[in-house]
């Protein structure tokens, strides 16, 4: 069954069309995007132009995602739930880091090596500046190998 189909089928059915609806509208509005923004996503949905929409919706939908979500909401996330359970003294390897900011917070810890690594390069990772911490571009038939080689004493998966 391809993705479209299994779209399709959900939101022909007016049940889970509607909990998938009320579900967006509630998290959306969680992380603090506008009324206005989620009533055009949401009654737009099963024809929604992306494209159109992330033009429309630019510098809101940037903010949010920049500045709130990755900014904000994950970073006190990693501090209280994650790091936490991150054994001191080890080497920490982080499966899909993405923009390195559980990296960012274990190096700022200074008690660990980190070792990020992620199917793209991410910007920020230039950023983050110290001995222990090291962020490597990997094709997933690769990980294996890096994972054989760097022997991290703990690995993160968010």
């Amino acid at each position: 069954m391809e993705y479209s189909d299994l779209v399709r089928d959900v939101f022909a059915n007016p049940t889970l069309y509607e909990y998938i609806k009320k579900s967006l509208r509630m998290s959306m509005k969680t992380l603090g995007y506008s009324k206005v923004l989620i009533e055009d996503f949401t009654l737009n949905l099963k024809n929604l132009k992306v494209e159109l929409f992330i033009k429309k919706h630019y510098d809101e939908l940037f903010h949010i995602h920049t500045k709130h979500f990755f900014g904000e909401i994950v970073p006190k996330y990693f501090k209280e739930n994650i790091l936490p359970e991150i054994p001191e003294n080890c080497k920490v390897l982080d499966l899909g880091c993405g923009r390195g900011t559980l990296g960012k917070l274990i190096i700022e810890r200074n008690k660990n090596e980190f070792l990020g690594v992620d199917i793209f390069h991410s910007a920020e990772w230039d950023f983050i500046k110290s001995d222990k911490a090291k962020f490597k571009v990997l094709k997933e038939e690769e990980i294996l190998d890096f994972i054989k080689l760097e022997k991290p004493d703990a690995v993160a998966i968010t």
